[in-house]
């Protein structure tokens, strides 16, 4: 064969073989160019939001969907005004979340914390009374109307307890008076 032949099919050979290996390799990169891809188009949504509507930070522009609402009921009100009249010398706090009050205890796992403050997170007091003078918690008031569950009740005063805040529980039902109010907070409040 004459050299000239020779060197024809060996660049055939070497054009066949490197095809080959450029297909292959772009073929192994096909998984990364799907995922970078998909990453970049993923960017681009949360960037400029999945239907317009946000600026660049991904903070939606729209019109937020809220409404005012009473802050207490008309009996946790009057609740209110009965114990600041009573008890001048305690200040009383309204709606308080539990997790300001209490904390998962230290030296807990991860796991542990979160299913602890899960048990609580999310729930509100209706009344903390605070001694004036010293700052200190000196009780939980809840007023039990109908969303109320006796079960649920009693758990979250358990988990109060463990905290170390006693709670007393009042009946909206039969709408608290003055005297229902003050013969319920007397004794704790040893006055």
């Amino acid at each position: 064969m004459s050299l000239a032949r020779r060197s024809t099919r060996a660049c055939k050979a070497i054009a066949d073989d490197s095809g080959m290996s450029a297909l292959s390799s772009i073929a192994g990169m096909l998984p990364l160019i799907l995922i970078l891809g998909g990453g970049i188009v993923l960017f681009n949504l949360v960037m400029t939001g999945i239907d317009g509507g946000t600026n660049a930070a991904g903070l939606f522009e729209r019109r937020l969907l809220v409404r005012r609402k009473n802050f207490v009921t008309r009996v946790e009100a009057q609740t209110l005004l009965y114990i600041e009249e009573l008890f001048p010398k305690v200040r009383v706090h309204c709606q308080v979340a539990m997790s300001a009050l209490i904390a998962p205890a230290k030296g807990l796992s991860s796991k542990e914390r979160l299913w602890t403050h899960r048990r609580y997170g999310q729930k509100v007091v209706d009344f903390v009374l605070q001694d004036r003078a010293s700052g200190k918690i000196i009780v939980l008031v809840e007023l039990d109307d109908r969303t109320h569950n006796e079960a649920k009740d009693r758990e979250r005063d358990k988990i109060t307890a463990a905290g170390g805040y006693p709670t007393i529980r009042l009946t909206a039902k039969m709408r608290p008076t003055r005297a229902s109010v003050a013969a319920a907070l007397k004794p704790v409040l040893g006055i």
